[in-house]
């Protein structure tokens, strides 16, 4: 059934592209517009649970597979102040079809889930409408599911790397030349009225909000003071009224929690071919505070992360640029009461190289190494180089990847060394719309490793890709 609906919409986005004339007002103006995107790639992926059992007979620890992402979108402006748009994804993987495990994570070794398989997932990504103008030039409202990406994407991102990140509900605010503040509520997990949950509230009750996970909260952005610098300061509350262990909610076994995010984004992007800017930067510290309630106790939620990075552009022909960064998110220590753990909300993993492309130290992580920077928080320095000839990029990173509180290895000693992290990046605009991009990142493993997994079984995690992007 999903297979025959997602070739009716090709069919129908066929019938537009083959009619005779867009669809448009008299003027000319056009009202319907067409777009849509169809992306794979190869991947292959070793030693991501850092011990090399390829020797044995039951199992290998590499493997190798090619997700694809595909994407029609429909836009339509109704009248100068109503808009409407409609967008269509279907994903999984070629061949096996493991689509399940690949859209509910972003670990990269749940991409390819090897216990089951599933049908390629169709679905519809985003679908909205969006009012402007409304008690001014300024103001907007938009309503449905949408994606939202506040500032290097830290806390709220659409993990474009991945399947995407989208929100069930609505925003409102209004947005001026140099100058923006907004208002959402979403619903993100809308949970089921169960029969026991019923005889818990008694006859005739009705549980409230039971099983329910959402998050509303306000942004703003101020411009115009520094060349193409932003302030962005952000006010979230998270809510979990049932025990849920769907990534990205890192108090994944808790009964309910109630989360306070706040945060603050300076930030210049980096140039591009208009700007001639030789410095770029990002600052951005956040909090949280909340509490956890599980049977019989409650814990406080109290933790903190800071990213930032500084950039010099050498101005020369390659559009060269270096740069130096750090992520700092905190843990819970071994003695520690209380849940000292940076939780992510929507963070954006793969974005800006953060915490580098092998994406093993995440906080959806789900490999050994992950579930420990999961508890024990994870720092990382980094310094790296871009540069672009013509239509080609290249990039080197380097990530000097730690445990925030020390892990206990044994013996009475403690460990932090996760290793250190390499990354390559190569990339090919054949066209305008067309785009390829090839990356290969290695962690050489640190004393953690081989503390944990003994020094004659540590090894080298490795991630290599070739991705093809079609855009239009």
């Amino acid at each position: 059934m999903r297979k025959f609906a997602f070739v009716a919409i090709l069919a129908l986005v066929a019938g537009v592209f083959t009619a005779p004339v867009v669809a448009g007002d008299d003027d000319g103006e056009k009202k319907f517009s067409i777009s849509g995107e169809v992306r794979t790639r190869f991947e292959m992926q070793d030693n991501y649970d850092f011990i090399d059992i390829d020797g044995a007979d039951f199992t290998d620890d590499s493997v190798n597979f090619w997700p694809y992402r595909v994407r029609l979108g429909v836009h339509g402006a109704f009248t100068k102040n109503v808009h409407g748009y409609i967008e269509i994804q279907n994903n999984g993987v070629f061949g096996g079809d493991y689509a399940g495990a690949y859209a509910s994570a972003n670990d990269p070794l749940l991409q390819f889930q090897r216990a089951g398989l599933v049908t390629s997932e169709t679905q519809l990504y985003q679908g909205f409408i969006k009012i402007k103008e409304i008690g001014g030039r300024s103001g907007f409202l938009k309503i449905g599911r949408q994606e939202h990406i506040v500032g290097t994407e830290l806390v709220l991102g659409d993990n474009d790397f991945y399947n995407g990140t989208v929100h069930d509900g609505f925003r409102a605010g209004w947005d001026a030349e140099d100058w923006m503040v907004d208002l959402f509520y979403y619903v993100n997990n809308e949970g089921a009225v169960s029969i026991p949950a019923l005889v818990e509230e008694g006859p005739g009750g009705f549980p409230s909000d039971h099983g329910d996970f959402y998050i509303t909260g306000a942004t703003a952005e101020f411009g115009g003071f520094l060349e193409n610098a932003k302030i962005i300061p952000y006010l979230i509350y998270a809510r979990n009224n049932a025990a849920f262990s769907s990534p990205p909610y890192i108090l994944l076994t808790s009964e309910n929690f109630d989360l306070w995010t706040f945060g603050l984004n300076f930030s210049r992007p980096a140039p591009t071919v208009d700007d001639d800017g030789m410095f770029d930067w990002n600052f951005e510290i956040a909090g949280q505070s909340g509490t956890w309630d599980t049977p019989g106790s409650e814990t406080d939620i109290s933790t903190y992360i800071s990213e930032g990075w500084f950039g010099f552009n050498f101005g020369d022909e390659f559009r060269s640029r270096v740069w130096a960064g750090y992520y700092y998110g905190s843990g819970t220590a071994e003695d520690d009461d209380d849940y000292g753990t940076w939780v992510p909300l929507f963070q954006d993993v793969h974005a800006y190289n953060r915490l580098g492309d092998l994406d093993l130290f995440n906080p959806f992580a789900t490999n050994p190494m992950g579930l420990l920077t999961r508890i024990y928080g994870v720092t990382d320095f980094n310094i790296g180089y871009k540069g672009q000839f013509g239509s080609n990029m290249f990039m080197l990173a380097a990530h000097l990847l730690q445990t925030t509180e020390d892990v206990d290895v044994g013996g009475g000693s403690t460990e932090t060394d996760i290793g250190t992290e390499i990354d390559l990046r190569y990339g090919f605009d054949y066209s305008q719309h067309l785009a390829f991009q090839a990356g290969f990142a290695t962690l050489m493993a640190g004393n953690l490793a081989d503390e944990l997994f003994g020094s004659d079984n540590a090894d080298n995690p490795m991630r290599f890709y070739l991705q093809a992007r079609l855009r239009f």
